[in-house]
């Protein structure tokens, strides 16, 4: 069974897949959907785990934006002045540059890593 991201173009189509999501969950997981879903339209995005989903891209959102600018900084503040090595900066950095790469952020990366 395959699902699509939870967006599409009517109500109709949201619903069969609310009901085959509903139906997955409980049959395979044992889980079930919490009683008040909404079905709204998109235009502004879903905030979710630090990211504004929509349609077709993923950003980041203001907060996670913000929250990378400062650990990036800290963290090379830790490198420059000798608190770190190169292997702790990586391990530091890796995680938190990943995050990022999940959304539609590498022009902020580039501002901010060069």
């Amino acid at each position: 069974m395959a699902f699509k991201c939870g967006f599409a173009t009517t109500r109709n189509l949201l619903s069969i897949e609310l009901r085959e999501i509903g139906t997955f969950l409980g049959d395979k997981l044992k889980l079930r959907l919490k009683d008040k879903i909404q079905l709204n339209r998109t235009n502004l995005g879903v905030p979710f785990l630090g990211f504004r989903i929509y349609p077709t891209k993923i950003l980041l959102l203001p907060q996670s934006k913000k929250r990378f600018i400062r650990k990036h900084k800290v963290y090379m503040d830790h490198y420059h002045s000798g608190h770190w090595n190169e292997k702790t900066l990586a391990r530091h950095l890796e995680p938190l540059i990943e995050f990022t790469k999940i959304a539609d952020s590498l022009n902020l990366r580039r501002k901010v890593i060069f």
